[in-house]
């Protein structure tokens, strides 16, 4: 084989092994959270959730959140359920939401609380979830002024999930 053509054959075959894992790392790190292989979900999700996979980082979250495999730390939660969050992950919005209306990992706010519940009820994407969010927006709602709630209403109907 041609020295050249042999780089290149080496060269794809370094791709193949570097980009293979992170397409399915989601499903495998999921499937070794269901077995309490925590180092293993990790291994999967920490790359994917630096690279802006929002899935990872809802689940990354919800390990910082629960101690589940890493010591629990609410500041780390706090961050990845914004990250996922921004993203238009609705489960994190809605745990953003809890974590700022309890002051877990953040300085407590009604305003952003109410924020982020208002995203989520938005983009319910069932009505069990949906009556969840609103009820939680609604509690958040009752320690705001008319003109907080006014102006993080307008804040969730112009919101566009991030991209980048």
């Amino acid at each position: 084989m041609a020295p050249l053509m042999a780089r290149r054959l080496m060269v794809l075959l370094l791709l193949a092994c570097v980009s293979g894992p992170a397409r399915a790392g989601f499903e495998e790190g999921l499937a070794a959270f269901y077995s309490f292989d925590y180092a293993t979900a990790l291994h999967e999700w920490i790359p994917l959730a630096e690279a802006g996979d929002s899935r990872a980082q809802y689940q990354l979250a919800l390990m910082y959140y629960r101690g589940e495999g890493l010591p629990q730390d609410y500041e780390k939660a706090a961050l990845w359920y914004r990250r996922a969050a921004e993203r238009g992950d609705v489960d994190a919005q809605l745990n953003l939401g809890l974590m700022h209306a309890q002051g877990l990992g953040v300085k407590q706010s009604f305003y952003e609380a109410f924020k982020w519940f208002e995203l989520a009820v938005l983009n319910s994407p069932n009505s069990e979830f949906h009556d969840k969010a609103f009820y939680n927006r609604e509690n958040a709602a009752s320690m705001l002024e008319p003109k907080e709630i006014q102006k993080a209403e307008r804040w969730a109907s112009s919101w566009k999930p991030r991209t980048q």
